[in-house]
């Protein structure tokens, strides 16, 4: 037993040491960004308003190999939100294509004030 505390004290003191780091470098305010391709953009930010209470932004985009137009829809998160973004996505449009990005820094509504 004393090898598993240990084990279960090092895991601890690392999710810690890495949520330090983490806030320090990239402050409170830092969140994701996510882009998702999906022929079903309207579906996908109507579930994140209702679900997330979260806006997006619909942009549109083109593929550069099929030429087929799809809309690409951007939304800005916490970092406890994206996990229920993406079972939402996955949900909603599971062959959507979901890029999430780090922010280091999102201001606006729902976020910090400038």
């Amino acid at each position: 037993f004393r090898d598993a505390d240990g084990l279960i004290f090092a895991l601890i003191s690392n999710y810690l040491m890495a949520a330090i780091i983490d806030k320090t470098m990239y402050g409170v305010d830092a969140g994701k960004l996510a882009l998702v391709v999906t022929d079903h953009g309207q579906e996908v930010s109507e579930q994140i308003d209702l679900v997330l209470e979260r806006g997006s932004t619909h942009l549109k985009g083109v593929g550069s190999y099929s030429k087929e137009e799809k809309e690409v829809v951007m939304c800005a998160c916490n970092n406890k939100e994206m996990y229920g973004l993406r079972k939402l996505i996955k949900k909603t449009d599971p062959k959507a294509f979901l890029v999430i990005m780090e922010s280091n820094e999102v201001v606006g509504e729902g976020f910090k004030d400038q």
